[in-house]
């Protein structure tokens, strides 16, 4: 069993996301070589605009009138992953409850809600020989009404410690990574993206950091700890 949870907030112009998530996933053995998981999250969001920063075009506009505006909901996320020491394949739904965004008590209806997103992704390992592997990886993400999106990675490891990849996100950027596994302990990673769209006009690229530390006991005896790939 798994269980975890985290706390975040996003800010983009005036509106503004923040909630927590919690997390439960069960993991069954199939074989000694694969296993499946199930995973459920439950949590809550607020979403907040502040009227005060948008300039309308009529003054009076009744639904910009209140300064800040607040929408409080539940939210819900499910997903399966099944997994083999060479390959995985995984799906999830998040905004699953589909929940409406009502800014103001007075508003009976709303046009807006929480669109459900899917996403689907998979990769397989091929091992070159006793130093080298190679990865490709593929994940689809599904917003509708909003075109499809596919994300496709190439990672190259070295010893299982060392490794450097490149990507690319249709209708977005392109991605360099590389990064640095001590003892399946001790994780860091760095990647850089280039913008391909128009958009690259107001950036120059994003850059990413990441560091995971992973803590786990293993049997006397135990060569190979699954729970740590």
């Amino acid at each position: 069993m798994g269980l975890g949870g985290y706390i975040y907030t996003d800010n983009v112009g005036p509106t503004r996301r923040l909630g927590f998530q919690t997390s439960y996933a069960y993991h069954v053995r199939l074989n000694e070589t694969m296993q499946l998981s199930f995973g459920l999250s439950m949590g809550f969001n607020q979403w907040m605009l502040d009227a005060d920063k948008i300039t309308t075009y009529d003054p009076g506009d009744f639904y910009f009138s209140s300064g800040l505006l607040k929408s409080a909901d539940m939210d819900g996320k499910f997903g399966m992953y099944l997994y083999h020491d060479d390959w995985y394949f995984g799906a999830s739904v998040e905004q699953m409850l589909h929940n409406k965004i009502t800014f103001l008590t007075t508003q009976t209806s709303s046009e807006s809600y929480m669109e459900d997103h899917f996403y689907f992704h998979g990769g397989y390992t091929f091992h070159l020989d006793e130093d080298w592997d190679l990865q490709p990886t593929a994940l689809l993400k599904l917003g509708l009404p909003a075109p499809p999106k596919f994300d496709i990675n190439l990672i190259t490891t070295y010893k299982k410690s060392v490794w450097v990849g490149f990507g690319y996100r249709t209708n977005d950027a392109c991605t360099a990574m590389l990064g640095y596994c001590y003892k399946n302990q001790l994780r860091i990673g760095y990647s850089f993206d280039f913008t391909t769209t128009d958009l690259r006009n107001y950036n120059s690229g994003t850059h990413e950091l990441m560091m995971a530390f992973v803590f786990a006991r293993t049997k006397t005896g135990t060569q190979n700890n699954p729970s740590l790939d």
